[in-house]
């Protein structure tokens, strides 16, 4: 887990064990700050492990849920509309994406299976498999982590925070943080559906559906990365109780 440290009310401190986080944190903020620049912090400084955002944090507030859906609704369909890949064709760095998720879950099985969740584990990377065989449209830049707690409004602006998740993919892997908790934190999805659907972005039922597989597998990589075999429990049998037995 990385750590953050406010200092003196202005400063946030964001501190990574692993220098290629950090790395992955600064370039999807770079991307960020290109296409929605009045809604990203001002970053102030950059290390192999350390990146210090300037920010007011004595005056910020955290969001209320709708404020918040309304907000992620409309940096979403934003970035949507503008993001336009420079050093690669759009859809590749997504293709490549699915390639190193399966090849990463793949390598648990053994462990997997050695905890109960055998049939949890050949559902997924089927499922999985599903994924890599479908072209899609509605790929865009995203954060993957858009909740409450990412979302502070400083002086009347919102900003989101937090970007070491962030990555290109379909649309519809946007809003599985919400979707799989659905807790205080969670953006209400319904509405920030409808924003995106008046905003010409489309959004696909099944498609929600099937990459929340993507999302379940990309957490439990790094569950047991972290040897938190409990969370890969909790994970497994949210994720749908039926397909463990």
């Amino acid at each position: 887990m990385n750590k953050i440290t406010v200092v003196a009310d202005k400063l946030i401190y964001k501190r990574f064990k692993l220098s290629e986080k950090c790395t992955h944190e600064f370039e999807a903020w770079k991307q960020f700050n290109e296409i929605i620049p009045q809604n990203t912090p001002t970053l102030i400084l950059r290390t192999n492990n350390l990146c210090i955002y300037e920010f007011l944090e004595s005056d910020s507030k955290l969001v209320s849920k709708q404020e918040a859906s309304e907000f992620a609704g409309k940096v979403i369909s934003n970035i949507f509309h503008a993001y336009k890949p420079n050093t690669y064709k759009k859809g590749q760095m997504w293709e490549l994406s699915v390639y190193k998720i399966i090849e990463d879950f793949s390598q648990h099985e053994i462990k997997l299976k050695n905890i109960g969740l055998e049939n949890f584990y050949f559902y997924t990377i089927n499922q999985l498999r599903k994924i890599k065989k479908i072209k899609f449209s509605n790929i865009s830049f995203l954060h993957r982590d858009i909740h409450r707690g990412n979302i502070l409004c400083e002086n009347g602006q919102p900003y989101l925070i937090d970007h070491e998740h962030a990555m290109e993919g379909p649309i519809e892997l946007e809003l599985q943080n919400s979707i799989f908790w659905n807790d205080k934190m969670s953006l209400n999805v319904d509405k920030v559906k409808k924003i995106l659907t008046n905003n010409n972005i489309p959004y696909s039922s099944s498609n929600e559906i099937l990459l929340k597989n993507y999302y379940v597998a990309d957490q439990i990589n790094i569950a047991i990365k972290e040897n938190k075999f409990s969370k890969v429990k909790k994970l497994a049998s949210k994720n749908d109780p039926a397909i463990l037995y």
